[in-house]
């Protein structure tokens, strides 16, 4: 893979609420802490927050390993981008859009770029972990909250 550049994880998923439903759950400060695992999140450009995948140490407030992040951008209702790195690391960016799919039904693409700024040998694993997380468990897990706030 030396040599190769990484392109940007794209996930997306259909989620059965509406629009301003989707756009509360993907910036509400309670609803972004339950599915993207946040600690310090408030919903201002140009704040920093953590992103703490273990439980145990984001209910403690604990940052250990937690990947950082500041919010870029939220234009209401269709876009939030944030950066995301890890300290030492070169800024990723995540921009998170939504779209409107009749009255009742939203859509949420996340691009996540950056990574050609890595070696792609060095962090195919990370890369590729990244990507999971997008399309298994968070945004699932964005479509379970707004659901439930439906």
């Amino acid at each position: 893979m030396s040599g190769t550049s990484l392109l940007p994880i794209i996930a997306e998923i259909g989620v059965p609420v509406p629009l301003n439903t989707l756009w509360t759950v993907l910036t509400g400060e309670e609803a972004v802490a339950e599915w993207l695992g946040t600690i310090g999140y408030r919903a201002t450009a140009g704040l920093s927050f953590y992103m703490q995948p273990d439980a145990a140490r984001r209910a403690a407030g604990d940052i250990t390993d937690a990947a950082h992040c500041h919010v870029l951008l939220q234009q209401r209702p269709y876009r939030f981008n944030f950066a995301l790195y890890v300290p030492g690391t070169p800024h990723t960016l995540v921009a998170i859009s939504l779209f409107s799919e009749g009255a009742d039904n939203g859509f949420v693409r996340v691009i996540h770029g950056g990574w050609d700024q890595f070696d792609a040998t060095q962090i195919q694993s990370r890369y590729e972990a990244m990507g999971a997380l997008w399309t298994e468990t968070l945004l699932p897990g964005l479509k379970r909250v707004a659901e439930r706030m439906r």
